[in-house]
């Protein structure tokens, strides 16, 4: 069921860059596992800037691609993440990242046709 239309997906992307970016910082995160964390940040800037709007700026990239990348992204740091020699704390942030990001692209209308959510107060008045 893909309810989450792109709006609120670009906005969620800007946190996700956001956590990336601190995580090293908020959870102590040294060497490796901070790299990693700045690489993503980098990585996911990039996929968000270069989709088209209401997500990114530039538009090069088609949402299908977008929605593509962010989906290999979920399975490799999900699981490719335990070959990795860092901390217990680095493996679950990226296993609990990649449980986000797959829970994203699997509510996330890619094809722009989702109705934009009501307010629980309109759905009352309505009724």
């Amino acid at each position: 069921m893909r309810f989450l239309s792109l709006r609120i997906h670009a906005a969620l992307d800007h946190l996700t860059v956001l956590a990336f970016a601190l995580a090293p910082a908020v959870l102590g995160f040294e060497g490796l596992m901070m790299y990693i964390c700045y690489g993503l940040a980098s990585a996911h800037t990039l996929v968000t800037m270069l989709s088209p709007e209401p997500v990114g700026s530039f538009g090069v990239l088609p949402e299908k691609w977008h929605a593509g990348i962010e989906l290999a992204v979920a399975f490799s740091l999900g699981l490719g993440n335990w070959a990795l020699p860092i901390s217990s704390t680095g493996h679950w942030f990226l296993t609990g990242s990649a449980g986000v990001i797959f829970l994203l692209w699997l509510v996330t209308d890619y094809d722009g046709k989702a109705q934009p959510a009501l307010m629980p107060s309109v759905v009352l008045a309505q009724q």
